[in-house]
């Protein structure tokens, strides 16, 4: 049973790596979306090798890993906050499952800088401060 959730922090229009131990002589292995409530599955990503060609972005899901690597690596090109949520690898060897669980945080990437002004007016005693808060959305 998983007792923790790793959690992924990636930014707007990064390409998302996940990865989980492809147990030797598995029978089955899949990447899966869950839902909010973490009891049944929102969509199958992957079945093996093959990504599932029904969900919308499907075109960004690739498995970058090989089929004799111990990895078994789902990649999510240019994420966006729409690819936010719970994700689920389950690798099947005879009767045992290994389940691994990780979240994906999608944000916008913000840079914030305080720029500071030192007024050299004698009649001016007072320091000013400016703020800025830069957005950058890669896509």
């Amino acid at each position: 049973m998983i007792s923790e959730t790793d959690v992924v922090y990636l930014r707007t229009g990064d390409n998302g790596v996940l990865s989980c131990n492809n147990m030797p002589g598995n029978t089955a292995i899949q990447w899966l979306r869950l839902d909010p409530s973490k009891t049944v599955t929102e969509n199958t990503y992957t079945d093996g090798w093959t990504v599932n060609q029904e969900i919308p972005h499907h075109h960004r899901i690739s498995i970058i890993s090989s089929k004799n690597s111990t990895k078994y690596e789902l990649r999510i090109a240019n994420v966006t906050k729409v690819d936010s949520g719970e994700y689920r690898c389950i690798s099947v060897a005879g009767i045992n499952a290994q389940p691994y669980d990780v979240q994906i945080v999608v944000e916008d990437f913000t840079i914030s800088t305080g720029i500071y002004d030192n007024p050299t007016n004698a009649s001016n005693t007072s320091d000013t401060t400016t703020n800025s808060q830069i957005n950058f959305n890669k896509g």
